[in-house]
């Protein structure tokens, strides 16, 4: 169970070691999009670096999960790389917003693009794409 962030030197509970890591270094791979998009339907997105290789059609989707700051760490990361012929949708949760964006409005990745998506405030997706 993670425990509220104290500032300062400490050693780390291997579960909470663990949850770093996965965020780092976990990959997701070989996403297929989900077909005409939307955020129904759509593979939610479980790792910290995911690659989509599969995206038939402009605006297919993947879908980020619900934003929320990890309480211990301040910070969750998700690095999206579309290496399709195709521009990618990313759809927030349905509560979620992306950037300036309202609810639930998806984020588009361009073909051959990356796209960091972070989150320090619960609710609340920001996103950096690659030039």
């Amino acid at each position: 169970m993670l425990q509220t962030y104290k500032p300062g030197l400490q050693l780390l509970e291997g579960q909470d070691m663990e949850q770093v890591n996965n965020n780092l270094f976990e990959v997701q791979d070989n996403i297929v999009a989900h077909a005409g998009g939307g955020f129904a339907g759509a593979p939610t997105l479980v790792a910290g670096n995911c690659r989509v290789t599969t995206c038939v059609s402009d605006n297919d989707s993947v879908a980020l999960p619900h934003a929320v700051a990890n309480p211990k760490y301040g910070l969750v990361n998700i690095l999206v790389a579309n290496i399709t012929a195709h521009s990618l949708n990313v759809e927030p949760q349905p509560a979620d917003t992306i950037n300036a964006g309202a609810a639930g409005v998806a984020f588009a990745v361009a073909s051959g693009k990356n796209a960091l998506f972070f989150t320090t405030t619960t609710g609340k997706w920001y996103a950096i794409l690659s030039a």
